[in-house]
């Protein structure tokens, strides 16, 4: 089971006065804390729908192996338009989906743990009989959500009764799932229990020969090409040059002595870019490689650091 995170950050919400997703608690990004709950909790893939800010968003976030999507027209896009954006992409990549604004800083790894060990269709965090965030939605009703066109955006589609019927709330005792960016800043004592961000172990996947030819990013560069259908696009969303991506690509394909692209370029559509067979093949087997390797890196954290430190 692959579990992957939406973080909503196209644009603020009606009633904030300044974008919370850059907002700085103790020196870190209010985005960066919610990225970070997720990846000690082993989340991945982790996508974010930036607009508003977009640049200096995926400059704070880069090196946290996330995948932007940008949303040229975000100014009239609604909170439902970027779930379904990431849905559309993460659908085929994850068995289960997280959803979130990028404006709840102090969230528990420990309440996404909780979540997951539910087995309903749609899961939601109650604290003290409120509703909060994130929401948990599993593969079975992915299409039941990208296909309603009702009123109320995502509350309307969770209301809907096949919807409803298959929800499970679950009590935690973490107020971060209802404290939001503006509230925790001027709310301090309850922010100070929380602000120590705890350490976690991170295991780097990479293919070398005299230096690192294919990491995270590559991976990921590799992911956006094949959704986008664009190098262009995906080149834009990885914040590096056109040119730069094409040395990576060929880069890469030097070293494993197999294309990874099809490419076509003019046409009425203009070009477009997809990976090959053997492309996906080994994109695939790289990220299970990735996977595994994170898990395993928590385990030894897990036993070295923290059991042996408890048994000293």
């Amino acid at each position: 089971m692959k579990t992957g995170a939406i973080i909503l950050a196209a644009k603020r919400g009606k009633q904030d006065s300044t974008f919370l997703p850059l907002l700085e608690l103790d020196h870190v990004s209010v985005i960066r804390r919610v990225i970070l709950a997720l990846k000690r909790a082993g989340i991945s893939p982790i996508t974010v729908i930036t607009g508003e800010e977009a640049d200096q968003v995926e400059k704070e976030i880069s090196g946290l192996q996330t995948i932007c999507l940008y949303s040229p027209q975000y100014e009239t896009l609604s909170m439902f338009d970027q779930i379904c954006t990431g849905l559309d992409y993460m659908e085929d990549l994850c068995d289960s989906i997280f959803i979130l604004p990028a404006k709840y800083p102090i969230l528990l790894s420990q309440t996404l743990e909780i979540m997951l060990s539910e087995d309903a269709p749609c899961v939601r965090p109650v604290f003290e009989g409120h509703r909060g965030h994130p929401i948990l939605l599993r593969k079975e009703l992915f299409s039941e959500i990208l296909t309603y066109t009702g009123e109320n955006g995502l509350r309307g589609a969770l209301r809907q009764p096949s919807v409803a019927a298959r929800t499970a709330e679950v009590s935690v005792s973490d107020s971060g799932i209802i404290l939001s960016a503006d509230t925790v800043d001027s709310d301090t004592e309850r922010f100070n229990k929380n602000e120590t961000l705890p350490i976690y172990a991170v295991g780097e996947f990479q293919l070398c020969r005299e230096t690192p030819f294919f990491t995270s990013e590559t991976a990921r560069f590799l992911m956006l090409i094949e959704h986008t259908g664009s190098m262009q696009t995906a080149c834009r969303h990885m914040q590096i040059s056109y040119s730069k991506g094409w040395k990576t690509i060929k880069s890469v394909e030097n070293h494993l002595g197999f294309s990874l692209l099809h490419t076509k370029t003019g046409g009425d559509r203009g070009g477009s870019s997809s990976l090959t067979k053997e492309g996906k093949t080994f994109l695939q087997n790289y990220l299970h490689a990735e996977e595994q390797l994170s898990a395993y890196a928590s385990e030894l954290f897990q036993e070295i650091f923290i059991e042996k430190k408890i048994n000293s």
